[in-house]
C-alpha cells in the first residue's frame, strides 16, 4: 500500500507539472502573437512552427501515456485503492484529459493555419450528430441542473460536410455556452435551411454581462477574461470553430441578444454542390 501510495503521489506531481508547462509555453505564444507588428509575418511563422513542433513532440505522447498509466492504476489490477486515492486519481485523470484536449485543440488550429486540414466531404444526418452531442454532454449538463433544446425545421436531415469537423466545431459551442449559462439555464441549439444554406445558432444565457465585441472572441487567443477577469480560456476553441466553418464556404457571427443573453452560430452550404461552387 505504501509502494502504491507514492506511485500515486508521483502521478498527480508529474499531471501538476504537465499542466503548469502547458499553460505557460501557451502563455508564452499568447505574448509572442501579440508584439508590434514590424517583421510580424516572418516573426509569426517561426514561432509557430517552433510551438507546434514543441507541443506535438514534448506534450502529446507524455500526456497520453500518463492518461493510460492513471487508468490502469484505476483499475485496481495493482491493488485496490481506497476512496481518497480514487478521488486524487480521477482528479489527476481529469487534469490530464484537460491537457490533451487542450494540446489537441491547438494542434488543429495549426494545422488549418498551415493549410494542411483536408477535409474528409460525405454526406451525414445532421440530427443524428446533435444528437450524439447531447449525449456525450448529458452529464455536465445535469450536474449544472441544465437543460439543452433542440428545435429543427430543416426540409432534409442531411447535409454535404466533415462530419467530424463540423461536430467539433459545435461541441466548441456547445461547451462555451454550458460554461458560461447559469445553473438551472435552458440552453437552445436551433437548426434551419433557407436558400440551401443550413444555419445553426446555439443561445444561452449568461450570469455575467455579455461583452459587446463579442465577433472578436472569433480571433486567435481572444478570450471573455480580456473583458472580463471572471472567465477564463484558451482563446483557440472559438477560432478553431471559425476555422472550421470557413473551411466548409460558411460564415460563423455572434450577436448579443440581450444584456445577459447571447447567440453564437454558422452558416454553412448544406449540399455538395452548393459547397463546391461556394
Amino acid at each position: 500500500m505504501a509502494k502504491l501510495s507514492k506511485i500515486l503521489f508521483l502521478m498527480i506531481v508529474i499531471g501538476l507539472v504537465l499542466m503548469f508547462y502547458v499553460m505557460k509555453k501557451l502563455e508564452l505564444t499568447k505574448h509572442l502573437l501579440h508584439k508590434p507588428k514590424e517583421d510580424d509575418k516572418s516573426h509569426l511563422t517561426k514561432s509557430d512552427k517552433d510551438f507546434i513542433a514543441l507541443i506535438t513532440h514534448d506534450l502529446k505522447n507524455p500526456t497520453l501515456s500518463q492518461m493510460r498509466s492513471i487508468n490502469y492504476l484505476l483499475s485496481e489490477k495493482l491493488g485496490p485503492l481506497s476512496a481518497s486515492q480514487k478521488e486524487m486519481l480521477e482528479i489527476t485523470e481529469s487534469s490530464c484529459r484537460y491537457m490533451n484536449d487542450l494540446i489537441s485543440l491547438i494542434i488543429e488550429s495549426y494545422k488549418y493555419d498551415d493549410g494542411q486540414q483536408n477535409l474528409k466531404l460525405k454526406d451525414f444526418n445532421i440530427n443524428d450528430l446533435l444528437a450524439e452531442l447531447h449525449r456525450e454532454n448529458m452529464s455536465i449538463l445535469t450536474t449544472n441542473s441544465q437543460r439543452l433544446v433542440i428545435t429543427s425545421s430543416l426540409d432534409t436531415e442531411n447535409i454535404y460536410g466533415d462530419r467530424l469537423q463540423i461536430k467539433r466545431g459545435l461541441m466548441n459551442l456547445l461547451t462555451n455556452a454550458i460554461k458560461y449559462s447559469p445553473e438551472g439555464s435552458v440552453i437552445k441549439i436551433q437548426l434551419f435551411s433557407s436558400n440551401k444554406l443550413l444555419t445553426i445558432n446555439v443561445i444561452n444565457e449568461t450570469t455575467y454581462p455579455v461583452p459587446r465585441n463579442l465577433n472578436k472572441l472569433f480571433e486567435k487567443y481572444e478570450t471573455v477574461s480580456d473583458y472580463d477577469s471572471i472567465y477564463r480560456g484558451s482563446g483557440l476553441g472559438l477560432y478553431l470553430t471559425k476555422q472550421i466553418v470557413s473551411a466548409h464556404n460558411g460564415k460563423i457571427y455572434a450577436k448579443q441578444l440581450s444584456s445577459k443573453k447571447c447567440l453564437f452560430g454558422f452558416q454553412i452550404p448544406m449540399e455538395k454542390q452548393c459547397l463546391v461552387n461556394s
